[in-house]
Formats: C-alpha cells, structure tokens, sequence
C-alpha cells in the first residue's frame, strides 16, 4: 500500500444505533404494566403487628400504595340481647374508609370476611361473647380484598384468638392479551374486561373461599389459583417472618464491601442482640395473649357455673314459696270445712234436743 493513499476510516450513521435502542425501549416499555412492573411482578408488601395501643389485636398492611389498618376487640361480653345466650362467639366486622365515601362493594367485603372469620376461629370457646373487627382503608389502589384479608389474618395472629388455620389472600387478574396479573393497582382493575379474582389459601395450599367478578370461565380460573397458590407462599412467609425487614436490613449492613470488619463486627453483635430481644418480647406477648384467653375461659367457665347455682337456688325457693302457699291453702280450707262439719252437727243436736224448731 502506497503510503500516498488516503485511507478513512468508516463512519458508521448513529441513526440506526439511535432506532435500535428506542426499539429497545418499546420492546421493554411493551412488557411492563401502567406502574412500571413486570407482568408476574407484585408490589411491595409491608407488615406491622400490634400498631394500635388499645386494641387486643391490630396490624397495618399495605400492598403498594393500598393502605389498610386493622383492629380486634375480643372476645368480650355480649352486648346483644338476641345472641346473649349462643354457645359460639359473634363476630361483627365493619369496614370503612378513611375519607367518606359510596361504595358498592363494602357489604361484599364484610360478608366475605366475616363468613371467612366465622369459619376460621374457634368460636365454641368463647360461648355469650363477641369478636369486632374494625377495619379502615387508608388508601385503595387496587387488591383491597386482598389487603384486607391479608390485615385481618395479621391482626388475628397478633390477637392470639384460636383458629383453626392461617390464611393469607392474592389478587389476580386477566389482561387484555390473557396474561395473568398480580396484585393489579386500581387503574388496571378498572380498565380491566376479563376479570378479577381474589382467593383465599390456607398454609397447606387449599382454597378457603373466592371472590370473582368477570368472565372467568373453569379452566381460566383454575389456572389462576395454580399461580395464586405459588404466590401465597410467599405471603405466608412475611407473614411468618415478622422481622423479616429487619433481617435484610442487617444483611444489607453486613454484606457491604465498604464498612471496615470491625463495624460489620459491631453490627452484626447488635442485630443479633436487638432480634433476640424483639423475638423474646413477642415471645412474651404471645405467652401473655395465651394466659389471657386461658383466664378469660375459666371466668367464662366460673361465671356459667354460678348463674347455673344461682337459677338452682331461685328455683329451689319459688318451689318452697308455692308448697307453702299450698299448705295455707290447705290449711284454709280444712278449717273452714272442719268449722262448717261442727256447725252442722250442733245444728241437728239442737233440733234433736227440740231447742231449735225445725220450720
């Protein structure tokens, strides 16, 4: 090659790099949905137990931006006349929103609660007493079924009531393309044709109850509880796990390159003496709730015991009130036919004696 020759580089256009990146975007931006997850994406749950002071039971849950607070009150002496005397423990749940508003779909999801609670705890223990759930939606931005199952079974462990089972609840929808959607925010539940399901799983996988709306044929939604089982798992988890966050928090602190070893020392003798106390005060409080429960059915038992010796003794005494007035009864009326018999009979000896004319 001459030396003469005048060799140029090749210049490659930027416009087809520019197309094939903004295709890229399209390509990406076409996978997620309107609040920028991935379709098989949930939003973030976060858990808080006991976060009402005079509750008996209480917890804050939120899936994304839906906000929900939970309270139980119970078990309690019955204050309703008509259900005074039932040998199981009445559950009342009233769901209200923070800011007041219409809507429809509130008495559905007390009735889908309450029946759910009504299956669940062990109420035969409590006879003559009440449960009240009070539930308030802070923010909805879709799933609220869901939350709030997810919050009463929180506030429910916290409680220490007796259940037969845990549960925990997923929110599932059907896009436009017949995709599977978890977890769908308000927009996509309002934009959506296919339908909505919420189910309830017990830990062991099976289907406690459902909620649907929309065209959800057999097949479709027994798909739907296939993924919605794989994916309550992982709410069992949370649920299980309350110090969860905190772990990772710690794992966080002690996986990071920059600290020195000394400070991830320190930190790591901290989070294991601060989970230790957390882990030995909910300890506590669960051996405390369980006394509770323990005490207040022996009360039960005690005071059942004693309005059964008091009906005893009033029963007793109106028999002894009514064989008395029976014997004054009696006794009336063995004098009067005693005083009538001596009447009769002084009467025939006078006339017999002739001191008494018998016209």
């Amino acid at each position: 090659m001459d030396g003469n020759d005048n060799q140029t580089l090749p210049q490659y256009p930027s416009q087809p790099m520019e197309m094939e990146a903004e295709l890229d975007v399209a390509a990406l931006r076409a996978n997620l949905r309107t609040d920028g997850r991935k379709k098989e994406e949930m939003r973030e749950l976060r858990l808080e137990k006991d976060s009402t002071y005079r509750a008996d039971g209480s917890s804050t849950v939120s899936h994304g931006n839906t906000l929900v607070m939970t309270s139980i009150y119970g078990p309690k002496q019955c204050s309703v006349s008509n259900v005074e005397y039932s040998e199981l423990a009445n559950i009342t749940v009233k769901i209200t929103y923070m800011e007041e508003k219409e809507n429809n779909d509130l008495m559905n999801m007390n009735y889908v609660v309450q029946k759910l609670l009504e299956n669940v705890i062990k109420r035969s223990l409590f006879p003559r007493s009440e449960i009240c759930v009070y539930v308030q939606v802070v923010c909805d931005d879709g799933s609220l079924l869901s939350a709030i199952l997810n919050s009463v079974a929180l506030a429910l462990d916290d409680s220490g009531l007796p259940i037969t089972e845990k549960f925990a609840s997923v929110c599932l929808m059907l896009s436009v393309d017949n995709e599977i959607l978890p977890d769908p925010c308000l927009y996509e539940e309002e934009h959506s044709n296919n339908g909505v399901v919420t189910i309830v799983y017990s830990e062991k996988g099976g289907i406690l109850t459902y909620f649907a709306f929309g065209d959800l044929e057999g097949d479709t939604l027994q798909k739907l509880t296939g993924t919605g089982r794989d994916l309550s798992k992982r709410i069992f988890y949370l649920l299980n796990h309350q110090l969860l966050s905190f772990r990772v928090y710690c794992h966080i602190l002690l996986s990071t390159p920059q600290l020195p070893m000394v400070n991830r020392t320190v930190i790591g003798s901290f989070a294991v003496i601060g989970a230790a106390a957390i882990a030995y005060r909910l300890y506590n409080i669960n051996e405390f709730k369980k006394y509770s429960a323990k005490k207040f059915k022996a009360e039960q038992e005690a005071k059942q015991k004693a309005e059964y010796q008091k009906f005893l003794a009033e029963r007793r005494e109106k028999r002894l009130n009514f064989c008395t007035r029976l014997l004054k009864y009696c006794a009336c009326f063995l004098a009067g036919y005693l005083w009538g018999v001596g009447e009769s009979e002084l009467h025939r000896m006078q006339v017999e004696d002739g001191a008494v004319s018998t016209d």
